[in-house]
């Protein structure tokens, strides 16, 4: 951070470019923010100043709404407890991504082959963080790309009523379980952050309402482990599962604590289903994250079949 006065906002979410905006130059797509601390109607705050960028067909599918595509994501990172709002205002219209076909795509005359767009958010008001103090991992999300992780000390404030959580499904072990350290998966090794792998099912489900048995395995790399088991005193290592639909914009995540002897053993590896996260599943496309502690997966983009 830097030595400059607190920015003063009044709003929780606005757009257009600021000083600090990162810039993304053209052909690097992608999304990127930059947190600074602020004072705004609910005492100090920190500002998400973000930019995303786009290539075609998303510059047709997103266009001028790229920052309402855009999911705001904070995790605390002694609970566990996640915070999301998509970037745009709260009396908007419900963001709806255009579906171009092929055939549509290849009958146009002219296309926008990139655009770069500018988002703002109020982290504490717009996230309905809670009053006290707290150290936040904080990471934006639109879709098929992800921005990187950054870790914010959210200073408190009696004037923040914290959000009404809607609380996740629990991470039982129809969604997710925790391979054994003799397991093949944990013996196979991955050298760098979080490796997700899809296994498509061997069967189709008739019925479109019923989550269909799909599997991800992910395998974590030892290096973004603990270097020594944690104290009594600790925070739990939190992994987290997020999923998100194309069309119904649907938004679901379960959390639970590493297992102490995964990071005794400096070995995780799990599998799940992430479908399961959700009351029904329809033909489209969901794009799917895994954090553990302040490390993010690549997003895995995955459409089920359903007949």
């Amino acid at each position: 951070m830097n030595d400059r006065e607190p920015r003063n906002i009044t709003r929780s979410v606005w757009y257009g470019k600021e000083d600090i905006s990162p810039e993304l130059p053209s052909g690097r797509f992608g999304i990127d923010f930059i947190l600074e601390p602020a004072t705004g109607p609910l005492g100090d705050t920190f500002a998400l100043i973000g930019t995303v960028r786009l290539c075609f067909p998303y510059t047709e599918m997103y266009g001028a709404r790229a920052g309402a595509a855009t999911e705001v994501v904070a995790m605390n990172k002694e609970t566990g407890q996640v915070y999301h709002m998509p970037a745009s205002r709260l009396d908007s219209a419900p963001f709806e991504p255009v579906i171009l076909t092929p055939e549509q795509m290849d009958g146009m005359d002219a296309v926008v082959d990139e655009i770069n767009a500018n988002f703002n958010v109020d982290l504490c008001a717009h996230l309905g963080l809670p009053q006290e103090y707290g150290v936040f991992y904080v990471f934006c999300w639109m879709d098929h790309m992800r921005s990187g992780m950054k870790t914010v000390d959210v200073p408190a404030s009696d004037l923040r009523s914290g959000s009404s959580i809607v609380q996740p499904r629990s991470c039982s072990e129809q969604i997710i379980s925790i391979t054994k350290a003799d397991d093949p998966l944990s013996r196979s090794s991955v050298s760098d952050g979080i490796h997700l792998e899809y296994i498509k099912p061997a069967s189709v489900p008739k019925d479109a309402d019923k989550q269909p048995e799909i599997e991800i395995l992910g395998r974590v790399d030892p290096n973004i482990l603990p270097d020594a088991p944690l104290s009594p005193d600790d925070p739990p290592l939190w992994l987290s599962i997020f999923i998100r639909s194309h069309l119904d914009r649907d938004f679901a995540y379960c959390t639970i604590p590493v297992p102490s002897q995964c990071i005794e053993d400096r070995s995780l590896s799990f599998q799940f289903n992430p479908f399961r996260l959700l009351d029904s599943i329809r033909p489209q496309q969901y794009f799917i994250l895994v954090s553990v502690g302040d490390v993010l997966s690549d997003v895995l983009t995955v459409e089920p079949d359903i007949s």
